[in-house]
């Protein structure tokens, strides 16, 4: 019998023709994952199943979900949307840019200020505006006001006041925000009080 090296042995070739190599691990199939019964989580489960293939750019909102409140993708915000609180810490770093920085210092007695998302720059971007209770000349979410799509109230203890200058415009791209804001509901601009 002729001496055969093992590496060109025909029982050595794998399904890929390179002779010597172990087997190739098979490639692993992603289990669908079970429908929740809540409201509306079946939408919401859709909506962030594919997320890791998603673009930064804005992407077409799914049917039903601006009736839902809670943390919505960046992909989906609109002009008009309302955000329920947003860390003070994070204000500073997308205000950093604007004319106005805010909130100017950190208190320790307080968290956080609602968003308003002013407009939509192309499909890449968004500009968010800050919110204050502190009174002045600017555009304000009269408390009690009941949000678009939702029904829910604003449920501010005070009126609420656009700060127009510590507006920025953020990107659309993912892991900006360590937790994504809370959406409320929409509030066209024309609807706030002067």
């Amino acid at each position: 019998m002729p001496n055969i090296h093992p590496a060109s042995d025909p029982a050595t070739l794998e399904d890929d023709g390179f002779p010597g190599q172990g087997p190739r691990p098979k490639k692993r199939k992603k289990k669908p994952q079970k429908a929740r019964k809540t409201s509306g989580s079946v939408l919401l489960e859709a909506i962030f199943a594919d997320e890791e293939s998603a673009t930064d750019a804005k992407c077409p909102c799914p049917p039903g979900l601006l009736t839902l409140p809670g943390r919505h993708p960046v992909k989906f915000w609109s002009t008009g949307w309302l955000f329920k609180e947003i860390a003070d810490s994070t204000w500073q770093l997308v205000t950093s840019k604007a004319s106005h920085i805010f909130p100017a210092t950190l208190r320790e007695d307080h968290h956080g200020h609602p968003g308003y998302l002013l407009r939509e720059i192309g499909n890449y971007a968004v500009e968010l505006c800050p919110l204050t209770s502190c009174r002045q000349n600017a555009p304000y979410i009269p408390k009690g006001t009941t949000l678009e799509e939702t029904g829910r109230t604003w449920d501010s203890d005070r009126d609420s006041y656009l700060v127009e200058a510590a507006s920025s415009s953020i990107a659309r791209r993912k892991g900006f925000f360590a937790k994504l804001p809370e959406y409320l509901g929409i509030l066209p601009l024309s609807k706030f009080s002067r």
